[in-house]
Protein backbone atom coordinates (compact mmCIF):
# COMPACT_ATOMS: atom_id res chain seq x y z
CA UNK A 1 0.00 0.00 0.00
CA UNK A 2 1.36 3.36 -0.84
CA UNK A 3 1.61 5.94 1.55
CA UNK A 4 -1.13 8.24 0.11
CA UNK A 5 -3.60 5.09 0.01
CA UNK A 6 -2.63 4.51 4.02
CA UNK A 7 -3.52 8.07 5.02
CA UNK A 8 -6.88 7.81 2.98
CA UNK A 9 -7.75 4.50 4.75
CA UNK A 10 -6.68 5.81 8.41
CA UNK A 11 -9.33 9.05 7.37
CA UNK A 12 -12.01 6.80 6.73
CA UNK A 13 -11.69 4.78 9.32
CA UNK A 14 -11.09 7.88 12.04
CA UNK A 15 -14.30 9.36 10.42
CA UNK A 16 -16.12 5.87 10.37
CA UNK A 17 -15.21 5.93 14.33
CA UNK A 18 -16.29 9.45 15.33
CA UNK A 19 -19.88 9.79 13.40
CA UNK A 20 -21.82 7.55 16.25
CA UNK A 21 -19.68 9.76 18.75
CA UNK A 22 -21.73 12.68 17.25
CA UNK A 23 -24.85 11.19 18.19
CA UNK A 24 -24.32 10.29 21.92
CA UNK A 25 -23.51 13.74 22.45
CA UNK A 26 -25.90 15.18 21.22
CA UNK A 27 -28.59 17.00 23.88
CA UNK A 28 -31.63 15.13 24.68
CA UNK A 29 -35.29 17.08 24.70
CA UNK A 30 -36.19 18.26 28.14
CA UNK A 31 -39.39 16.58 28.94
CA UNK A 32 -42.49 18.38 28.02
CA UNK A 33 -44.20 20.54 31.22
CA UNK A 34 -47.70 19.32 30.11
CA UNK A 35 -48.48 19.47 34.38
CA UNK A 36 -47.79 23.42 34.58
CA UNK A 37 -50.04 25.42 34.40
CA UNK A 38 -49.63 28.23 31.13
CA UNK A 39 -49.22 31.15 33.03
CA UNK A 40 -46.34 29.94 34.87
CA UNK A 41 -44.85 28.74 31.52
CA UNK A 42 -45.44 32.12 29.91
CA UNK A 43 -43.66 33.66 32.97
CA UNK A 44 -40.62 32.14 32.85
CA UNK A 45 -40.22 32.63 29.15
CA UNK A 46 -40.80 36.38 29.52
CA UNK A 47 -38.32 35.92 32.02
CA UNK A 48 -35.49 33.47 30.35
CA UNK A 49 -35.95 34.59 26.68
CA UNK A 50 -34.62 38.58 27.73
CA UNK A 51 -31.58 37.09 29.10
CA UNK A 52 -30.90 34.65 26.73
CA UNK A 53 -31.10 37.08 23.91
CA UNK A 54 -28.67 39.62 25.69
CA UNK A 55 -26.87 36.76 26.48
CA UNK A 56 -26.25 35.82 22.81
CA UNK A 57 -26.32 39.38 21.80
CA UNK A 58 -29.46 39.20 19.87
CA UNK A 59 -31.06 42.90 19.25
CA UNK A 60 -34.53 43.46 19.59
CA UNK A 61 -35.20 44.33 23.35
Amino acid sequence: MTRKTEKALFLIVLVALLIPLGHSLAQTAAPLKTDVPKEKLVAELERAIPDLMKKASIPGL
